[in-house]
Formats: structure tokens, sequence, C-alpha cells
């Protein structure tokens, strides 16, 4: 359901509707989401990392000829998410993959603590490398 862009909420009118038995908590759900979402990132990286070498191998060099292409979620100036892709030129696989986002997600716990200091620093690089 997350992947539509619903969450756990969806899932539990989804069962409701079709007379399913409840999902599972929402932590548990989370937590399984988190966990898919670190593995196919992982399997993203792999294939990545993969197609570069396959890339360097037909050529015998690494010097590489790519393209790149990229999107917004809605058309004009006003999306705040995009994605870009570098695409290998023989093979046409992509080699690297970038999603962003201009929206920032505030920090809602107490500022004085060390964790606040780490999540502001990376912020800000994070900030810095979309604009």
């Amino acid at each position: 359901m997350r992947t539509i862009g619903q969450g756990y909420a969806a899932m539990t009118t989804f069962c409701g509707v079709v007379d399913f038995p409840p999902p599972v908590a929402e932590k548990l759900y989370n937590n399984v989401i988190n966990k898919l979402l670190l593995c196919s990132k992982e399997v993203a990286e792999a294939s990545m990392q993969n197609a570069a070498l396959e890339e360097v191998a037909l050529t015998n060099s690494s010097d590489i000829v790519i393209s790149g292409d990229g999107t917004w979620k809605t058309r004009g100036y006003s999306s705040h998410v995009g994605v870009c892709a570098v695409i290998e030129d023989r093979t046409g696989k992509v080699i690297d993959a970038e999603v962003m986002s201009s929206y920032c997600k505030p920090w809602k716990r107490s500022k004085g603590s060390p964790a606040y200091k780490k999540w502001k620093i990376l912020h800000v690089k994070k900030i810095n490398n979309f604009n």
C-alpha cells in the first residue's frame, strides 16, 4: 500500500472492504516496510554497480559514454520532488539514480540534544546539495 502512496490506514480499510483479517500492528508494519526499503536499496545499488562494471568491461576503458534523464512529480516549476538517472550508452542500463526533494521535514524533538546537532549538520548538507 505504501508503494501507491498510502499507508497503514489504507491497508486497514482495504482489509475491511475485502473481508480479510485486520493487518498487523502499525509499528510492525512500519518495521517491515523499512526493512524492505533497506533491502531494495541494497539490491538497486548492487545492480547499478554491476551495470557500471559491465559497461567498463565492454569498452575496455574507464571512459564510458552516458546520458542523463530526469523528471519532476508535477509539470512546471511547482514540484518539490524529482528523480534523475544516469544511463549507459551501450547497454541502456541505469548506473546511478537520485531522488531529490526540496521539502524540509522539521525537527520535532528537543533542539539541544546531540541527535539534533547531528541531524542539523546532515540536513544543511542535503539542502545545500539540492540547491
